[in-house]
């Protein structure tokens, strides 16, 4: 499968871990908008593969230079994409005339700046649970580049051929060997990992047990329903990064007052990331070694006898 690098290699070899106990970010921020910082920008500036060994301690922001909007003040936060503002115990609050006698509320950010204004560097702490770095790396090692999305959904997965008889039966059809029309879908590669996996789903589709299929002229085993859901639940749990960051943050400037913010205008947002190096381990997982299948025409009587042994 297609490997995404962020230039973490030396000599060939991906790099778990690079000793990173800083990372220092310059953030340009719009006036009333969001930068997103992405994960992989989060890995890469902390000399890591997988978001699970960013293990971050905590975030600060050393100082707000705002543009084109000098003499008014601006809020900035820092936000997770789905949990919203990162919990601190540092908030400032600006309030003015304007807002007493217009009704409107007090707005609470992280940390405001402008001219005039003493800058107070807040510190958010980012003491969240540690993740499973042994998992972390075998998902680096051996899903490069794939998220738990790439897997599809129940009767949509990627490279497999889903089939219902009209008994409300279920079957897939899985490729026996990774084909080059299969090549970029998880679970053809997962099956295949486990072929002599004896724990693998009971040991149901090692060796010559599972029932074999022609399939548009493509040997596919196939596989039940449940066992479908089980694989594919298990490959997408691993797929998923535990880290609170496994999706970036974004950084927020916001203009405070009720005037107007010229184009351009923005804020530069120098912050610092903190982290604790974490310790190279072996992979591990169970075989966790470990695009829409196409539909094609009707499935034939045949086919459907084949898989379920009756007809439609």
């Amino acid at each position: 499968m297609a490997a995404k690098s962020n230039n973490l290699v030396r000599e060939g070899t991906p790099m778990m871990e690079q000793g990173v106990e800083e990372q220092h970010l310059r953030v340009k921020v719009p006036l009333n908008q969001d930068v997103h910082i992405t994960p992989e920008v989060l890995c890469a500036g902390s000399g890591v593969m997988d978001v699970d060994r960013l293990n971050f301690n905590a975030m600060t922001l050393k100082s707000v230079d705002v543009n084109g909007h000098q003499n008014h003040p601006v809020g900035i936060s820092v936000k997770l994409p789905d949990n919203g503002l990162v919990g601190t115990t540092h908030r400032e609050t600006y309030i003015s005339d304007h807002q007493t006698s217009t009704g409107k509320p007090a707005r609470m950010q992280h940390a405001i700046a402008g001219n005039g204004m003493t800058f107070h560097p807040p510190t958010l702490k980012l003491n969240h649970e540690k993740s499973d770095i042994s998992v972390a790396d075998a998902r680096s090692e051996r899903w490069p580049g794939v998220t738990a999305d790439h897997v599809g959904e129940h009767m949509n997965y990627a490279g497999v051929h889903s089939m219902e008889h009209e008994s409300g039966d279920i079957a897939h059809l899985v490729p026996v060997s990774v084909t080059e029309e299969v090549s970029n879908a998880p679970l053809p590669h997962f099956f295949a990992a486990n072929k002599t996996n004896s724990k693998f789903l009971r040991g149901a589709y090692v060796g010559s047990k599972p029932k074999i299929v022609q399939h548009n002229g493509v040997d596919k085993m196939v596989v039940s329903d449940e066992d479908m859901k089980s694989a594919a639940g298990a490959l997408k749990e691993h797929l998923t990064p535990q880290s609170p960051l496994s999706k970036g943050f974004h950084v927020h400037a916001t203009a405070l007052d009720d005037h107007p913010v010229a184009c351009g205008a923005h804020a530069m947002v120098a912050m610092t990331l903190t982290r604790t190096p974490t310790e190279v381990k072996e992979a591990s997982g169970q075989a966790l070694t470990t695009f829409r299948a196409p539909d094609g025409s009707a499935e034939s009587a045949k086919l459907h006898s084949d898989v379920f042994g009756k007809g439609k």
